[in-house]
């Protein structure tokens, strides 16, 4: 299996969820499932043509990993 830090899985997150976010324009329809599907993407596509994190939105998703129990404070 590929292993995933913190950091790695939020720059995922960004660069997957938030473009899918904007096409349906709700946050409602990401929940912890959609992680394993994100990640297996980046795995399987590579990453995303011409992306450029943006730290806030990085930001935003480390946060939100942390507090779905997906990863701890201590995780990295």
């Amino acid at each position: 299996p590929v292993q995933f830090t913190l950091d790695q899985t939020a720059r995922a997150m960004h660069a997957v969820i938030d473009p899918h976010l904007r096409k349906i324009n709700s946050r409602s329809r990401v929940g912890r499932s959609r992680v394993r599907e994100v990640l297996r993407q980046i795995v399987t596509d590579g990453w995303p043509p011409d992306f450029e994190p943006d730290p806030e939105r990085v930001a935003h998703w480390r946060a939100w990993l942390i507090t779905n129990g997906i990863f701890t404070d201590d995780t990295q």
